[in-house]
């Protein structure tokens, strides 16, 4: 039974993506929130269990971060609030098809690496491919990550151009290239504790 149960990771990306968006606007949370879910793409040792991963924690974001959407249902449905939670609950894990298919896609693709160790431009196209995917797939709402940057007049700048998946390719970039750089870092300490180590006599 504790195999299907979500991993604490996956309630820690659902935690971070919702605390990063409207109302809680912590927005840097954004750069990070999605690394809890790629570390568990990483140790997958299957695609079921990638997808799983992926379905919790896309699942665990919708209930957490639109939880009023269950008094949305209760008002248009006229369902007593407890049974529009449950429809909001069975529907979501679907509400975020593009978590599911790039999750599965990432896990494909890290299997393909040596070592482990992804390329520089990975943040860069995999962001792209999640951004992407969130724009095309059909959703029953529009939410995404690019909308932490609603403060962010600046940054808002950007949407101008791209339309706001632009803004959530930034945000994806920068929790792959967040990642990537945490990777690297442990490696180089693992390197460095290797060729310190002295045989003993």
């Amino acid at each position: 039974m504790k195999r299907y149960l979500p991993h604490p990771l996956s309630f820690l990306t659902a935690l971070l993506a919702m605390l990063a968006l409207p109302p809680y606007d912590f927005w840097p949370l954004v750069y990070l929130a999605l690394v809890p879910w790629l570390i568990l793409l990483q140790r997958s040792r299957s695609w079921k269990e990638a997808l799983k991963h992926s379905l919790w924690a896309s699942s665990l974001f919708t209930l957490m971060a639109f939880h009023w959407l269950a008094g949305s249902i209760h008002d248009f449905s006229n369902l007593p609030l407890p049974l529009a939670a449950v429809v909001l609950a069975i529907g979501s894990p679907v509400s975020q098809p593009h978590w599911l298919v790039f999750g599965l896609i990432y896990f494909g693709l890290y299997r393909t690496l040596k070592d482990g160790k992804a390329p520089w431009h990975w943040p860069i196209f995999l962001g792209l491919l999640f951004a992407g995917l969130d724009g095309l797939l059909p959703k029953v709402f529009r939410d995404t990550l690019g909308h932490a940057f609603h403060t962010q007049t600046t940054l808002m700048q950007l949407a101008e151009v791209t339309g706001i998946w632009g803004l959530t390719w930034l945000a994806a970039m920068g929790n792959l290239a967040a990642l990537r750089v945490a990777s690297e870092a442990r490696a180089r300490g693992g390197c460095r504790k290797i060729a310190s180590a002295r045989p003993t006599s």
